[in-house]
């Protein structure tokens, strides 16, 4: 049996909803719901097609993503790694610019983001 919870019973898309046939939680509204299931995959599935998925912390709070031995954390645009990091080593690898304050590392080139005219290349 299934557990929903919502204001108006029977509805279809309930606010919380725990399908154990198909190992999924359901929470929100139908348009912003966000599932959990059995892949440990956490994502957006409501009907509005921009949903942004946020992570905040109370107060000083740390974020932290534990992961195995020889792991990869990856950013993607939904095709493509846009960020890498092999938790192997600690080599992160980005396919744009890495800006730190008003250095910038693109490629070979380390620029002063402060003046155009002094850059440093290699290679």
């Amino acid at each position: 049996p299934k557990i929903q919870v919502d204001t108006t019973l029977g509805n279809t898309t309930p606010f919380f909803k725990v399908d154990p046939t198909t190992n999924n939680l359901l929470i929100g509204p139908a348009t912003n719901q966000l599932s959990l299931d059995n892949t440990n995959t956490l994502k957006s599935v409501g009907t509005d097609i921009d949903i942004p998925l946020n992570f905040e912390t109370k107060g000083g709070g740390d974020f932290v993503f534990k992961g195995g031995t020889d792991k990869s954390f990856n950013i993607t645009d939904g095709t493509s790694n846009v960020v890498s990091v092999d938790t192997a080593t600690g080599t992160a690898q980005f396919s744009g610019n890495l800006d730190a304050g008003l250095l910038r590392v693109r490629q070979n080139v380390v620029a002063n983001l402060f003046s155009k005219f002094e850059n440093w290349s290699w290679g």
